[in-house]
């Protein structure tokens, strides 16, 4: 049984995991003096945190190598196994760094369970995964024998109680890890911007592939203002793929048409000018020294965006740290950041890559609302969201499912 830490974002859940797994630049009396060390065995206590990029050695140059580098001895037993739950054959010849965000969740999971640990602390690290393979993964750590499993996942509603032993989580110190002010997210000062609107967004025989690896083919579709889409399918489809080339990242195959109101355009000439996207890790999109810097449009017309500026900070509950170098911030106030400066932007289309990564239910319900102001206004949103929950927060959501997708397929329902 995993045990779950619960509660909601800056509750020191995360501060107290390092604590008892005796996490560098933390002690154990920090955490809890009646900790008992003797009976304890003399394995080594592991923490994975919430970006699995951090946790990928760098020194392997193939899956499989990095999987097991630690346990050469379970390669035989529990190797087909791992093969074939996740279809991991496929990726075991590639770069651990090649794969998609989900995949690298997956990997750095099993390779820390792999290492045989005392404990192990799996911080947000799953939250991106669909809920059939978060499932899988825990299965599988469930039959491994490690004597301590703690997760933290800010969707562990969507688990079920068979397979978690939730912990609510009361902290036993007082947790203050900065000295600014930070709110909640609050949906009903966010005022999104009319702007630019398009009559209608049209892909016909969209294909891409990554070097020798073809990730879609013939997709046509078409994307209508005031809508909210989802891109659905299994970790590593190619849905944040789809959203790249959306957003002029990716060039497509030659034989792609992508017309906005019945114009052919090159979105890769002009990235970013027409959809607005969200990363779905925050380091990777952040790059000013000052979180100010992040709220800035470098295509904006807008006289008065300072002050739009200020309302998204207030609605986001970061205007008192705008001073301050994002890097130097809490990962969940990076994501908010991250989401605050996208939609300050003034473009046709939103997307947004697993926006509820690392943020608790009461903040997700608001962000979910400021979404469908956005769409009110004319905006397309597209959510990457494995996060059932979230998405049930829409009443009318258009279904695109990526899967179907690489088979020349398409469907969409509400």
């Amino acid at each position: 049984m995993i045990n779950l830490l619960a509660g909601n974002n800056f509750s020191g859940r995360s501060f107290y995991l390092k604590c008892y797994l005796d996490y560098p630049e933390f002690t154990v009396q920090e955490a809890n003096n009646n900790k008992a060390n003797v009976f304890r065995d003399n394995r080594k206590d592991l923490y994975l945190g919430p970006i699995p990029d951090n946790f990928i050695t760098g020194i392997c140059d193939n899956v499989k190598d990095e999987l097991f580098r630690y346990n050469k001895t379970l390669e035989q037993s529990i190797g087909k196994e791992i093969e074939e739950t996740f279809g991991f054959e496929r990726l075991f010849k590639q770069s651990p760094f090649d794969l998609s965000g989900g995949e690298k969740s997956i990997l750095t999971v099993l390779s820390f369970a792999l290492r045989n640990p005392r404990s192990l602390g799996i911080d947000c690290t799953l939250e991106q995964l669909s809920l059939d393979w978060k499932h899988k993964v825990i299965n599988i750590l469930s039959n491994l024998h490690i004597p301590e499993i703690f997760l933290i996942d800010n969707r562990y509603k969507e688990i079920g109680p068979n397979l978690i032993n939730e912990v609510r989580f009361t902290p036993i110190i007082e947790n203050k890890p900065f000295n600014f002010k930070i709110d909640n997210i609050n949906s009903s000062l966010y005022f999104p911007q009319p702007g630019k609107t398009i009559k209608r967004i049209s892909i016909e025989n969209l294909s891409f592939s990554y070097t020798n690896k073809k990730v879609l083919e013939n997709l046509n579709m078409e994307l209508l203002p005031g809508n909210i889409y989802q891109f659905e399918g299994a970790n590593g489809t190619g849905k944040t793929t789809l959203s790249k080339i959306l957003t002029g990242l990716l060039k497509p195959a030659k034989s792609t048409r992508i017309s906005i109101n019945d114009i052919q355009v090159d979105l890769y000439a002009k990235p970013g000018q027409i959809c607005g996207y969200c990363y779905q890790q925050p380091d990777d999109q952040i790059f000013n020294s000052v979180s100010e810097g992040e709220l800035y449009d470098p295509f904006s017309t807008i006289t008065n965006n300072n002050i739009n500026k200020i309302a998204v900070a207030e609605a986001f509950g970061i205007k008192d740290i705008l001073n301050v170098n994002p890097l130097d911030l809490p990962l969940t106030i990076r994501k908010r950041l991250s989401i605050a400066s996208i939609l300050l932007y003034d473009r046709p289309i939103y997307i947004f890559d697993e926006p509820t990564l690392y943020l608790d239910d009461e903040n997700a319900k608001e962000l979910a609302l400021i979404m469908k102001k956005a769409a009110d206004m004319g905006k397309i949103i597209i959510l990457i969201s494995h996060s059932k929950t979230f998405v049930e927060l829409f009443e009318t959501i258009n279904i695109i499912n990526v899967n179907s997708i690489n088979y020349g397929k398409y469907y969409d329902h509400a």
